[in-house]
Order: structure tokens, then sequence, then C-alpha cells
């Protein structure tokens, strides 16, 4: 989410290799692919504490 609204504010530099921002975007989403979503690591969280 935060990822996409900075992108969003930088505008197309935002996804350039030339800016830090495109960096992270690409990270985020490749952690949301290897990991799960935000709501699925929540669902994960709450099996784990037994909720």
């Amino acid at each position: 989410f935060v990822t996409e609204r900075a992108v969003q504010c930088h505008g197309a530099i935002g996804l350039t290799r030339d800016h830090d921002i495109g960096l992270y975007y690409r990270r985020a989403k490749a952690g949301e692919l290897a990991f799960g979503d935000t709501d699925f690591q929540k669902e994960i969280v709450a099996q784990q504490m037994g909720l």
C-alpha cells in the first residue's frame, strides 16, 4: 500500500530504475508474491496465536 502510494505521488519516474521508489515497489511486490499479501499474513499470525 505504501509503495503503491509513493509511486503514484512520484508518477512515472517512480517506476524507473533511476529512482529508489521503483526499487522499493519491485521488492514489495516480490515479497507479496513470495510470502502472501497482508491479509494472508494476518491469517497466519492469528492461527499462530490461536485466534
